[in-house]
């Protein structure tokens, strides 16, 4: 009996683990290889895609977080890998 009491608290110690690792690789979106390219040059590069009013750039997870609109105007949120600026998530809001 005690041998399923344990197996099972070892089981689930296992699971509560795994579940945390995976919650981390998820918002791991960008790799942080390199050097990161300059905010201003960034912004410059949304700016020529046709993303508008970006009003914060910051490294978030390994990547540069930006909020701001796209070209239809609607809100975004954007996942960027800081050295290359190439998009790597964009959720709209």
């Amino acid at each position: 009996m005690m041998s399923k009491i344990l197996k099972f608290s070892l089981f689930s110690a296992a699971m509560t683990l795994a579940a945390g690792g995976l919650a981390s690789a998820e918002e791991q979106y960008c790799s942080g290889q390199g050097t990161p390219k300059a905010q201003e040059q960034v912004l410059q590069e949304l700016a020529a895609q046709g993303y508008q009013k970006i009003k914060e750039l910051e490294m978030e997870h390994g990547c540069y977080e930006a909020k701001g609109f796209d070209k239809d105007g609607q809100r975004v949120e954007l996942y960027l890998e800081p050295a290359t600026g190439a998009i790597v998530k964009a959720k709209k809001s």
